[in-house]
């Protein structure tokens, strides 16, 4: 720790080992701050089930999480597997942006799981 607070010392005037250390957790929080940002088309599983039945799945539709009357598809956004939910994939599917939570599953029964790499993430 005594280097950091040399080499930040350096790079700047000369701080307080105090203030260096609120500093330093403040950005230690700010990376370690994980940005949950939704947009129009993300999906989110909110229960157990096959992928392709809609009750499973929630959409953003731009001002809140709601219902959906389709599953998600490699054309949607992001599409966010949540803990503690399982996922069946029980036919041939391409996706696209997935996420797939710690403590959360996805169980490919039948059917080919393709994972492509299109625009976003």
């Amino acid at each position: 720790m005594h280097a950091i607070f040399t080499l930040f010392r350096i790079a700047s005037k000369k701080i307080s080992p105090h203030s260096f250390f609120i500093g330093l957790a403040s950005l230690l929080t700010l990376c370690a701050t994980t940005v949950n940002a939704q947009s129009t088309g993300d999906y989110k599983s909110i229960a157990t089930g096959s992928w392709s039945t809609p009750g499973i799945w929630e959409r953003f539709d731009g001002a809140g999480w709601g219902p959906t009357s389709s599953a998600p598809t490699a054309a949607d956004g992001i599409i966010t597997l949540q803990s503690p939910f399982q996922v069946n994939v029980t036919a041939d599917l391409d996706i696209d942006q997935a996420v797939i939570e710690s403590g959360a599953t996805m169980v490919v029964f039948s059917g080919t799981l393709n994972v492509l790499d299109g625009a976003g993430t």
